[in-house]
């Protein structure tokens, strides 16, 4: 087979989507030797940072790939798959079947058979962090990847559950693939870490770990409301470290001031996919109390790197956690507190979480992700030529 793979998100998205994209399209390159792969890119701007990143995505490629870039801005294309155009007009090449790791881009009636891979329905599941026009794009687009893809990958049984209770998907065109966790999220030794963190100004097991997000799903403003609460010593001991951006003028900020916490929260900025697991496997716990995820990705890399997790009890974590955490209402300050300084103040509780951790997320890799989306990819082309020699009998 020829597959093509929509590889925008790779360029325009650095986390989320971006990431499991990269993951997801490397792994299946260094796996397969029977099919052939054409990546799909509407951009030419930035072509050197551009040439960067693919390089890094072929390297180690068993798998036959070429690059395919279009000068038709992705804005616009976007926009004109709203109606009935030949798919040539996107994707030039003679195909067998095209991959979407995300809902962008996905034509009217696609000629060939189409995968879309749907991560999670947060617009419908909390509807009142979203006015009606930011809630209606990723609706119709989740409903036009529905009605338009032979199939659909859905990244944990809980989004599968939501697609088919929430918008009446046929749960047999669905496919549950988990997500993957790259093999350098892992446990490091102690004496290689201290020295790492000192570029970081942390000590090792002297701080919370988060991730910094303005996105009300993330519910960063409760986590830092829990934080307060700890017991002061607490505080001093164990600063609370945010991996990403805050505006100086956020909300977020605001609160940090208002709650006297500008020397307990350490903001670190948007750090480089090589020192993230660093800060993660330096960290005494960390902590997320998402309101949705469709998955979590940076849970299951902080407990590949064998730290104890404190998490919310919504949506698809408890599935992908198997329980393995500590879990909190992410709705309630005091269990969010309860269970941060439960871990700091317990060793042997730590230590408990520390090893459910590391044996949860060996469940997950992303070679085990490209094996079976490859299957899938096969699956879904020979049923379509069975379909197809039927209607010619």
């Amino acid at each position: 087979m020829t597959i093509g793979i929509d590889a925008n998100s790779i360029i325009y998205d650095k986390s989320g989507i971006g990431k499991y994209t990269f993951n997801l399209i490397k792994s299946i390159l260094n796996i397969d030797t029977t099919n052939n792969y054409v990546l799909f890119f509407n951009s030419v701007k930035d072509v050197k940072k551009q040439s960067q990143l693919i390089a890094d995505l072929t390297a180690n490629a068993k798998a036959a790939f070429e690059i395919q870039r279009s000068f038709l801005p992705l804005n616009f294309r976007d926009y004109l798959t709203n109606f009935p155009i030949n798919t040539k007009l996107f994707y030039p090449r003679s195909l067998d079947l095209m991959h979407f790791p995300f809902y962008s881009g996905i034509p009217v009636k696609p000629i060939i058979p189409s995968i879309a891979t749907l991560h999670d329905v947060t617009f419908l599941k909390l509807p009142e962090i979203y006015t009606k026009k930011t809630q209606n794009i990723p609706l119709k687009k989740t409903q036009m990847a529905l009605e338009n893809c032979t199939k659909i990958i859905a990244t944990s049984i809980n989004t599968k559950k939501d697609l088919v209770g929430s918008l009446q998907a046929d749960p047999t065109k669905i496919q549950v693939i988990d997500e993957g966790v790259a093999d350098t999220y892992r446990l490091l030794k102690k004496p290689i870490l201290i020295n790492k963190l000192r570029l970081f100004q942390l000590k090792y097991k002297q701080y919370i770990l988060a991730i910094a997000s303005v996105e009300p799903t993330k519910n960063l403003a409760k986590l830092i409301k829990a934080y307060a609460l700890l017991p002061h010593l607490l505080r001093q001991q164990y600063p609370l470290v945010l991996i990403g951006k805050i505006s100086g003028k956020s909300q977020l900020q605001t609160l940090i001031y208002d709650l006297n916490l500008s020397k307990q929260i350490v903001t670190l900025g948007t750090l480089l996919e090589k020192d993230m697991p660093t800060v993660f496997s330096g960290a005494k716990l960390f902590v997320s109390v998402s309101l949705y995820e469709g998955f979590s990705s940076s849970i299951i890399e902080a407990m590949a790197c064998g730290i104890p997790v404190v998490a919310s009890n919504k949506a698809a974590i408890a599935e992908v956690t198997s329980q393995e955490i500590l879990t909190a209402n992410p709705y309630k300050e005091e269990e969010i507190v309860r269970a941060i300084q439960n871990l700091l103040e317990s060793e042997e509780l730590a230590a408990t979480y520390e090893k459910k951790s590391l044996h949860q997320a060996r469940k997950y890799s992303w070679a085990r992700a490209g094996a079976e989306t490859i299957r899938f990819y096969e699956k879904t082309f020979q049923t379509h030529i069975e379909n197809n020699n039927k209607k010619y009998q």
